[in-house]
């Protein structure tokens, strides 16, 4: 059987330190200094313009903040039928685009849906965002111990 791996990102200089966390299993996001704003892969601040940004652990706990049903597949590794898109917003208020699976493994997604941010391997042994549900007293990937 081949395996077909997601298409991978190419990192630049500012999404790199979030590539190699996802890497060893931890999900980074930026804040600023300045403002505390919290961002994702940003040379600058998106509220205050400060280059004073740290990157920062998030929990991977997020609700769904939009959705689509994808019905074309647009990659070999996304031939599964009809899958879902989503954008989430990560408790710490970043928002990240996420591969959430087939549609069967969900059932249905609805906005503000609790779930988990998780990788799985891309081309290139690039680690990529995934979803899965949480359900209130579910544990979160050893990662996020």
């Amino acid at each position: 059987m081949t395996i077909t791996f997601r298409p991978a990102c190419i990192p630049d200089k500012y999404s790199e330190p979030f590539f190699s966390s996802a890497c060893i299993g931890h999900l980074v996001y930026q804040r600023c200094k300045i403002c505390d704003a919290p961002q994702l892969g940003r040379a600058l601040c998106e509220q205050c313009g400060s280059l004073d940004l740290l990157w920062h652990e998030a929990s991977g706990k997020a609700k769904i903040h939009s959705f689509t049903v994808m019905h074309l597949a647009y990659h070999p590794s996304f031939k599964i039928g009809d899958y879902f898109s989503a954008i989430v917003e990560l408790e710490e208020g970043v928002r990240l685009p996420v591969y959430a699976g087939a549609r069967d493994e969900w059932g249905s997604m609805q906005v503000g849906d609790d779930v988990v941010v998780g990788f799985e391997e891309g081309e290139q042994g690039v680690m990529l965002p995934k979803l899965s549900r949480f359900i209130g007293s579910d544990v979160l990937p050893s990662a996020y111990d």
